[in-house]
């Protein structure tokens, strides 16, 4: 199903003024995550003020939340953090600042992961 479907017209005498437009309701329906490394990417990227590390960690945590397992420690998501071997420099670095490479790259290290 596509991520929205054009399901009316909306008369004009519906707006107050009424526009030169035409106007239509649409219906959205959200994407379903299907894989952890899409989890974590959109958790991420909901999360554009924090650090690359401290985001990270969040996210792991909410992951197993999310799989219906038992919640992290912060200790034992830093522990999963080091585990991936990125740089210390990078983990410093906002999220915000991330290029879409780097979301792919930590994405692929998720899925090595198998959590």
């Amino acid at each position: 199903m596509p991520p929205f479907v054009c399901s009316s017209d909306v008369s004009k005498t519906a707006f107050d003024p009424q526009p030169r437009v035409a106007s239509q309701t649409i219906l959205i329906t959200p994407r379903k995550l299907e894989t952890d490394d899409q989890f974590v990417c959109q958790k991420l990227y909901l999360q554009r003020d924090k650090k690359l590390k401290n985001g990270l960690r969040d996210a792991l945590i909410d992951l197993a939340v999310w799989k219906h397992k038992p919640r992290f420690t912060k200790k034992e998501a830093d522990k999963i953090i080091d585990s991936l071997q990125f740089s210390e420099a990078k983990l410093q670095t906002p999220i915000a600042r991330l290029h879409p490479d780097e979301y792919l790259e930590i994405a692929l290290n998720i899925k090595k992961l198998n959590l």
